[in-house]
Protein backbone atom coordinates (compact mmCIF):
# COMPACT_ATOMS: atom_id res chain seq x y z
CA UNK A 1 0.00 0.00 0.00
CA UNK A 2 2.83 2.41 0.87
CA UNK A 3 4.63 2.04 -2.41
CA UNK A 4 1.40 1.97 -4.52
CA UNK A 5 0.53 5.33 -2.56
CA UNK A 6 4.33 6.73 -3.65
CA UNK A 7 3.80 5.58 -6.58
CA UNK A 8 0.39 6.97 -7.47
CA UNK A 9 1.74 10.65 -5.81
CA UNK A 10 4.82 10.97 -7.76
CA UNK A 11 3.25 10.22 -11.26
CA UNK A 12 0.49 12.78 -10.71
CA UNK A 13 1.92 15.26 -8.89
CA UNK A 14 3.45 18.18 -11.40
CA UNK A 15 -0.18 17.73 -13.99
CA UNK A 16 -1.90 17.98 -10.90
CA UNK A 17 -0.10 21.07 -9.06
CA UNK A 18 0.46 22.62 -12.77
CA UNK A 19 -3.20 23.19 -13.36
CA UNK A 20 -3.97 24.46 -10.08
CA UNK A 21 -0.78 26.98 -9.70
CA UNK A 22 0.38 28.23 -13.26
CA UNK A 23 2.94 30.17 -10.93
CA UNK A 24 4.51 26.87 -10.22
CA UNK A 25 8.09 26.37 -11.44
CA UNK A 26 9.65 22.74 -12.31
CA UNK A 27 12.37 23.62 -9.69
CA UNK A 28 9.57 24.23 -7.24
CA UNK A 29 8.08 21.01 -7.90
CA UNK A 30 12.17 19.09 -7.45
CA UNK A 31 12.06 21.47 -4.03
CA UNK A 32 8.82 19.38 -2.70
CA UNK A 33 10.48 16.21 -4.12
CA UNK A 34 13.52 17.24 -1.96
CA UNK A 35 11.75 17.84 1.02
CA UNK A 36 9.56 14.50 0.64
CA UNK A 37 12.88 12.20 0.94
CA UNK A 38 14.26 14.72 3.61
CA UNK A 39 10.54 14.20 6.00
CA UNK A 40 11.00 10.13 5.16
CA UNK A 41 14.88 10.46 6.76
CA UNK A 42 14.03 12.38 9.76
CA UNK A 43 10.64 10.62 10.37
CA UNK A 44 12.38 7.15 10.10
CA UNK A 45 15.19 8.08 12.37
CA UNK A 46 12.14 9.55 14.91
CA UNK A 47 9.82 6.21 14.42
CA UNK A 48 13.11 3.85 15.33
CA UNK A 49 14.22 5.59 18.39
CA UNK A 50 10.24 5.28 19.34
CA UNK A 51 10.24 1.94 18.70
CA UNK A 52 12.95 0.62 20.43
CA UNK A 53 11.59 3.02 23.34
CA UNK A 54 8.65 1.08 23.15
CA UNK A 55 9.51 -2.12 21.99
CA UNK A 56 6.92 -1.67 19.41
CA UNK A 57 6.59 -1.21 16.38
CA UNK A 58 2.77 -0.91 15.49
CA UNK A 59 2.49 3.07 17.32
CA UNK A 60 4.76 4.50 14.47
CA UNK A 61 3.43 2.30 11.60
CA UNK A 62 -0.35 3.56 12.68
CA UNK A 63 0.99 7.32 12.77
CA UNK A 64 2.57 6.82 9.75
CA UNK A 65 -0.95 5.48 7.58
CA UNK A 66 -2.98 8.23 10.02
CA UNK A 67 -0.77 10.84 8.43
CA UNK A 68 -0.64 9.22 5.22
CA UNK A 69 -4.93 9.61 5.20
CA UNK A 70 -4.71 12.78 5.80
CA UNK A 71 -2.05 13.91 3.29
CA UNK A 72 -3.65 12.25 0.64
CA UNK A 73 -6.79 13.82 1.58
CA UNK A 74 -5.00 17.35 1.98
CA UNK A 75 -3.56 17.02 -1.59
CA UNK A 76 -7.07 16.15 -3.16
CA UNK A 77 -8.41 19.58 -1.72
CA UNK A 78 -5.61 21.85 -2.82
CA UNK A 79 -8.79 23.28 -5.13
CA UNK A 80 -9.75 24.75 -1.60
CA UNK A 81 -6.66 27.10 -1.43
CA UNK A 82 -7.82 30.42 -2.57
CA UNK A 83 -4.02 31.35 -4.00
CA UNK A 84 -0.29 29.47 -3.43
CA UNK A 85 -1.82 26.81 -3.99
CA UNK A 86 2.08 25.13 -4.59
CA UNK A 87 2.50 25.90 -0.66
CA UNK A 88 -0.12 23.69 -0.13
CA UNK A 89 1.54 21.11 -2.17
CA UNK A 90 4.60 21.44 -0.31
CA UNK A 91 3.16 21.04 2.98
CA UNK A 92 1.14 17.39 1.31
CA UNK A 93 5.29 16.32 0.19
CA UNK A 94 6.40 16.57 3.55
CA UNK A 95 3.35 15.24 5.53
CA UNK A 96 3.58 12.12 2.54
CA UNK A 97 7.38 11.78 3.23
CA UNK A 98 6.66 11.38 7.03
CA UNK A 99 3.81 9.27 6.73
CA UNK A 100 5.96 7.24 4.18
CA UNK A 101 9.31 7.09 6.75
CA UNK A 102 7.29 6.51 9.73
CA UNK A 103 5.84 3.10 8.34
CA UNK A 104 9.23 2.18 7.30
CA UNK A 105 9.61 0.78 10.78
CA UNK A 106 7.72 -2.20 9.34
CA UNK A 107 10.98 -3.31 8.34
CA UNK A 108 12.26 -4.07 11.73
CA UNK A 109 9.38 -6.20 12.10
CA UNK A 110 10.67 -8.15 9.27
CA UNK A 111 13.44 -8.75 10.51
CA UNK A 112 12.87 -9.79 14.27
CA UNK A 113 9.39 -11.93 13.68
CA UNK A 114 11.85 -13.67 11.06
CA UNK A 115 14.03 -16.77 11.54
CA UNK A 116 17.72 -17.13 10.51
CA UNK A 117 16.39 -19.66 8.09
CA UNK A 118 13.36 -17.85 6.48
CA UNK A 119 14.51 -13.96 6.84
CA UNK A 120 15.95 -14.49 3.16
CA UNK A 121 12.36 -15.63 1.75
CA UNK A 122 10.60 -13.19 3.92
CA UNK A 123 12.68 -10.14 2.78
CA UNK A 124 12.46 -11.24 -0.84
CA UNK A 125 8.27 -11.26 -0.52
CA UNK A 126 8.57 -7.95 0.75
CA UNK A 127 10.53 -6.69 -2.31
CA UNK A 128 7.98 -8.57 -4.77
CA UNK A 129 4.96 -6.61 -2.43
CA UNK A 130 7.11 -3.45 -2.98
CA UNK A 131 7.60 -3.46 -6.98
CA UNK A 132 3.89 -4.82 -7.13
CA UNK A 133 2.82 -1.65 -5.49
CA UNK A 134 4.99 0.70 -7.59
CA UNK A 135 3.53 -0.77 -10.71
CA UNK A 136 -0.07 -0.49 -9.61
CA UNK A 137 0.22 3.16 -8.65
CA UNK A 138 0.31 4.69 -11.72
CA UNK A 139 -2.19 1.70 -13.38
CA UNK A 140 -4.71 2.93 -10.87
CA UNK A 141 -3.75 7.13 -12.15
CA UNK A 142 -4.28 5.34 -15.83
CA UNK A 143 -7.47 3.56 -14.90
CA UNK A 144 -9.26 6.89 -13.34
CA UNK A 145 -8.20 7.97 -16.28
CA UNK A 146 -10.24 6.18 -18.59
CA UNK A 147 -13.30 6.46 -16.18
CA UNK A 148 -12.95 10.35 -15.75
CA UNK A 149 -13.42 11.75 -19.07
CA UNK A 150 -15.09 14.99 -17.42
CA UNK A 151 -14.80 16.44 -14.30
CA UNK A 152 -17.23 16.23 -11.19
CA UNK A 153 -18.55 18.72 -8.85
CA UNK A 154 -18.26 17.59 -5.37
CA UNK A 155 -20.54 19.09 -2.56
CA UNK A 156 -18.05 20.63 -1.20
CA UNK A 157 -16.70 22.38 -4.01
CA UNK A 158 -13.81 20.13 -5.48
CA UNK A 159 -13.57 18.87 -8.63
CA UNK A 160 -13.37 14.81 -9.04
CA UNK A 161 -10.73 14.67 -11.68
CA UNK A 162 -8.24 12.25 -12.76
CA UNK A 163 -5.68 14.11 -10.34
CA UNK A 164 -7.95 14.26 -7.35
CA UNK A 165 -9.83 10.10 -7.53
CA UNK A 166 -6.67 8.69 -7.34
CA UNK A 167 -5.77 10.44 -4.29
CA UNK A 168 -9.38 10.05 -2.72
CA UNK A 169 -8.83 6.23 -3.12
CA UNK A 170 -5.54 6.63 -1.60
CA UNK A 171 -7.06 7.54 1.38
CA UNK A 172 -9.52 4.91 1.46
CA UNK A 173 -6.50 2.08 1.04
CA UNK A 174 -4.75 3.50 3.31
CA UNK A 175 -8.04 3.66 6.01
CA UNK A 176 -8.22 -0.41 5.43
CA UNK A 177 -4.74 -0.74 5.80
CA UNK A 178 -5.15 1.11 9.21
CA UNK A 179 -8.29 -1.22 10.41
CA UNK A 180 -5.99 -4.13 9.20
CA UNK A 181 -2.49 -2.74 11.20
CA UNK A 182 -5.71 -2.25 14.29
CA UNK A 183 -7.11 -5.85 14.45
CA UNK A 184 -4.64 -7.84 12.77
CA UNK A 185 -0.99 -6.41 13.36
CA UNK A 186 1.09 -7.45 16.41
CA UNK A 187 4.14 -5.49 16.20
CA UNK A 188 5.53 -6.42 19.33
CA UNK A 189 9.24 -6.35 19.63
CA UNK A 190 11.22 -9.29 21.68
CA UNK A 191 13.49 -8.05 24.01
CA UNK A 192 16.50 -10.35 25.53
CA UNK A 193 16.17 -12.22 28.44
CA UNK A 194 17.33 -10.92 31.26
CA UNK A 195 19.97 -12.92 32.53
CA UNK A 196 19.87 -14.76 35.55
CA UNK A 197 21.79 -16.87 38.37
CA UNK A 198 25.20 -16.10 38.94
CA UNK A 199 25.48 -12.33 38.44
CA UNK A 200 29.09 -11.99 39.38
CA UNK A 201 30.21 -13.72 36.46
CA UNK A 202 27.52 -12.47 34.00
CA UNK A 203 26.60 -15.70 32.73
CA UNK A 204 22.99 -16.18 32.20
CA UNK A 205 21.44 -19.83 33.06
CA UNK A 206 19.07 -19.19 29.86
CA UNK A 207 22.35 -18.97 27.68
CA UNK A 208 22.35 -21.31 24.86
CA UNK A 209 24.54 -24.28 25.76
CA UNK A 210 26.39 -24.64 22.65
CA UNK A 211 27.42 -20.29 23.25
CA UNK A 212 28.32 -21.75 27.29
CA UNK A 213 30.71 -24.15 25.73
CA UNK A 214 32.41 -22.22 23.56
CA UNK A 215 32.94 -19.17 26.07
CA UNK A 216 33.94 -21.75 29.01
CA UNK A 217 36.31 -24.47 29.86
CA UNK A 218 34.84 -26.81 32.33
CA UNK A 219 37.16 -28.37 34.79
CA UNK A 220 34.82 -30.81 36.44
CA UNK A 221 33.34 -30.60 39.95
CA UNK A 222 36.46 -30.15 41.72
CA UNK A 223 38.38 -26.73 41.69
CA UNK A 224 41.43 -27.85 43.28
CA UNK A 225 43.87 -28.24 40.28
CA UNK A 226 42.67 -25.17 38.54
CA UNK A 227 44.14 -22.91 42.15
CA UNK A 228 46.96 -25.27 42.03
CA UNK A 229 47.51 -23.85 37.95
CA UNK A 230 46.52 -20.52 39.75
CA UNK A 231 43.89 -19.68 36.98
CA UNK A 232 40.51 -18.48 38.02
CA UNK A 233 37.43 -20.55 38.00
CA UNK A 234 33.66 -19.66 38.08
CA UNK A 235 31.23 -21.97 40.12
CA UNK A 236 27.56 -22.42 38.37
CA UNK A 237 24.52 -22.97 40.21
CA UNK A 238 24.66 -27.42 39.23
CA UNK A 239 27.62 -28.02 41.21
CA UNK A 240 30.79 -27.86 38.33
CA UNK A 241 33.03 -25.50 37.92
CA UNK A 242 34.29 -23.36 35.00
CA UNK A 243 37.37 -21.45 33.58
CA UNK A 244 37.21 -18.39 31.78
CA UNK A 245 39.50 -18.06 28.33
Amino acid sequence: MDSMRISTVLSNSWPYISSLDPEITENFNGLGVSVYTLGAALASLLAGWISNKLSHTRPPIMAGQIIAIVSTLLYANLELIPYNRRYGFFVCQILLGISNGAIQTWRVHVAMSSTDHDRSKANSIIGFSLNIGFILGPLTVMLFTRLLSTSIRLPWGVQLSIYTAPMYFMAFISIIGLILIIIGFDGKMDKPHKPHGDEDNGVSNNCDEKWAIKSKVQLGTSPIDAEKAHLEIVPSSDGRYFMDI
